[in-house]
């Protein structure tokens, strides 16, 4: 691979605006690296993201300060005092400085995006950009083949590339199809409900397919229901924990 730096890569390194059109694809960093994480599994050090990317601490820490402002609004902070102790207890940190500079995985892409000499930040990039290049290519192969008289519509295979690329949700086209049953939308059948036909797809005569004006909604409705999932899982959890504790309470008291 070579060392250039490509036109459009240029285009993200120095535009916000364009390095914000792609600040949800953090899904695309553990396809080319493995993440240092700390034990919480959230959290980069400073250390682990020269680490990540092959670069020094020091080129690190000048990035953060010529771009901090953008880097704080992805994520990144610096942990002191309670906030501090607090984080140190929880992922077991034992360092002694009076400060700690976390990155969490959108910072990470954010300073992929800005990072000019290094290998791994060029593969991101370059990961982005084929990746919006394929979009683009299921967007203009959908129009081809509508009529003149149908609507511009996204089969589910492209809605899930597509909200992969545009989005960063990380499902592929099945799991996104399951979340929209559990949200309501779709029928166990897998056609839509009543209430969502008009508004979000359109039946080919074969299939149904979406309209890309509801995308962000059914996203949203499927990220909200597998959020509310997951919680009721870690409170099942929790729950069945407590209960083996008491189990193991009273079978020792015995």
């Amino acid at each position: 691979m070579t060392d250039a730096i490509i036109p459009n890569e240029l285009v993200l390194i120095e535009s916000r605006t364009a390095r914000q059109q792609y600040g949800n694809r953090i899904d695309v960093l553990e396809k080319v690296r493995a993440i240092p994480f700390l034990p919480d599994d959230l959290h980069v050090t400073t250390e682990g993201v020269a680490a990540f990317f092959g670069v020094t601490m020091a080129t690190i820490r000048s990035l953060v300060m010529d771009h901090r402002e953008e880097l704080e609004g992805n994520g990144y902070y610096v942990a002191t005092g309670a906030q501090l102790n607090s984080f140190k207890e929880l992922s077991q940190v034992g360092a002694r400085a009076r400060s700690l500079a976390l990155f969490d995985r959108r910072t990470l892409l954010n300073v992929a995006m800005l990072l000019r000499d290094s290998e791994v930040a060029r593969e991101v990039r370059r990961y982005l950009l084929d990746s919006e290049q394929a979009v683009r290519e299921i967007e203009i192969e959908a129009l081809a083949r509508r009529g003149a008289a149908e609507p511009m519509t996204w089969t589910w295979e492209e809605a899930a590339a597509i909200a992969r690329q545009r989005y960063g949700l990380p499902w592929g086209e099945e799991q996104w199809r399951r979340k929209l049953r559990q949200a309501g939308v779709l029928r166990q059948t897998g056609g839509p409900k009543a209430h969502y036909v008009a508004r979000c797809f359109w039946f080919t005569g074969t299939a149904w397919e979406v309209h890309p004006h509801a995308l962000p909604e059914l996203i949203r409705m499927a990220v909200q229901v597998d959020h509310e999932l997951r919680t009721a899982q870690g409170i099942q959890l929790r729950l069945d924990l407590d209960g083996l504790s008491r189990n193991e309470l009273e079978g020792g008291a015995a």
